[in-house]
């Protein structure tokens, strides 16, 4: 696939799922034109690493640029004026909200979930990055996110050890949800049950980001016995042309 298809399927999936209101830099962000000198490789390091994770990211395909999280001055030539106001490192923290000035939908239903909670209290309690990652910005797979669960849900704690299989369990329908959907969204073509699935997605999505399994779990299964017959109608329809 080339750059443009990756960056046009990309572009496609965040406006199907509601998740980026705006993305943002040009060729022209100084940032950019800054931080991609491989001088940094010798100079420092770590910051010509934290570009090319970048450059090869989702965000770097998509030109968000480096102020969008981390502040400063995009339009700046000089090195002072354009580091005025620049948070070095997001912290662990304020991830939520900085994810969230763009993925607000996410955002919202993460921010009345139980982890937002404890995050809050504690600092210790999974966001965007534990699924996500940061920089690099993937696909979520379902090993990653099951793991992540069983740092906390495990039979030591007894703090719901059911959690990590029905997470497993529903990220695997969510899966197949996304197969049946691309199948139906390219051999149909009815607007109106394009607009119907688009919203039963994004409310799933929702459900998930709160992490409430008990929610989420009824709707996949909805929505994927829904797509499930969708294609067979059309399967249907296109064996009787």
């Amino acid at each position: 696939m080339t750059r443009r298809g990756l960056v046009g399927m990309v572009v496609s999936w965040i406006v199907f799922t509601g998740a980026a209101s705006a993305v943002g830099a040009t060729s022209k962000n100084q940032c950019i034109e800054c931080h991609k000198d491989p001088a940094f490789r010798v100079q420092n390091k770590k910051l010509y690493d934290y570009y090319q994770e970048y450059e090869k990211s989702l965000h770097g395909l998509l030109e968000v640029s480096c102020d969008e999280c981390h502040g400063g001055d995009p339009t700046a030539r000089k090195l002072a004026v354009a580091h005025t106001g620049v948070m070095e490192a997001v912290s662990y923290t304020r991830i939520p909200a900085t994810c969230g000035r763009c993925h607000q939908a996410q955002e919202q239903a993460y921010s009345g979930s139980k982890h937002a909670e404890i995050l809050k209290e504690t600092g210790m309690a999974p966001n965007c990055v534990t699924c996500h990652g940061s920089m690099d910005m993937d696909f979520v797979l379902t090993s990653m996110v099951e793991n992540a669960c069983r740092f906390c849900h495990n039979q030591q704690t007894q703090n719901h050890p059911e959690v990590p299989d029905r997470a497993e369990y529903i990220l695997n329908q969510v899966n197949t949800i996304k197969g049946y959907k691309s199948f139906v969204f390219k051999y149909s073509d009815d607007p109106a049950l394009h607009d119907e699935i688009r919203d039963e997605y994004i409310d799933l999505t929702r459900a998930w980001h709160a992490f409430d399994l008990s929610t989420v779990g009824p709707k996949a299964t909805a929505l994927l016995d829904h797509l499930r017959q969708e294609k067979v109608k059309i399967i249907k329809a296109r064996h009787n042309q």
